[in-house]
């Protein structure tokens, strides 16, 4: 069962359950992943799972930040209600990589790279292959401190 069927099949719980935040959120989420596939439609081709976690994550960064925002008013409710969000949202989140796996993952980027590769050339390359199986900036770290060793 894809993310998206998993979402719909958990709308329906939460619906059941009364599960008021559960709900909103998944619904939020859900019509986010519909319009993001109405706009690939036009583009052609594209990975209905893989696009639904580019959502979901770009969902959970948005309210990572608001969260941020709510600490700085001392909005102790809202805090309390998209920390709840946030939780529900990853949990449709594929697991994050390990720093010894992206290691692994950086060593093949730069052995393909060949002799003093792009920084910036090398992090797309790793991204890639990583698929967004971890964080951007934690990647960004990791192969800036790879290089300095070589």
């Amino acid at each position: 069962m894809g993310i998206s069927q998993q979402i719909e099949h958990d709308v329906a719980e939460a619906m059941k359950a009364r599960d008021e935040i559960r709900l909103s959120t998944l619904r939020l989420v859900r019509a986010a992943i519909k319009n993001a596939e109405i706009e690939q439609r036009t583009k052609g081709d594209f990975d209905a799972d893989q696009l639904a976690v580019t959502v979901i994550k770009r969902h959970v960064k948005q309210t990572q930040e608001a969260v941020e925002d709510f600490k700085k008013g001392a909005r102790v409710d809202l805090i309390a209600k998209a920390t709840q969000e946030i939780a529900i949202m990853n949990a449709y989140l594929p697991a994050e990589l390990s720093d010894a796996e992206i290691q692994v993952i950086i060593l093949e980027a730069v052995a393909a790279a060949g002799e003093a590769p792009h920084v910036g050339k090398l992090i797309g390359d790793v991204m890639k292959r990583i698929a967004g199986r971890a964080d951007g900036t934690r990647v960004r770290n990791l192969v800036e401190q790879n290089l300095k060793k070589v």
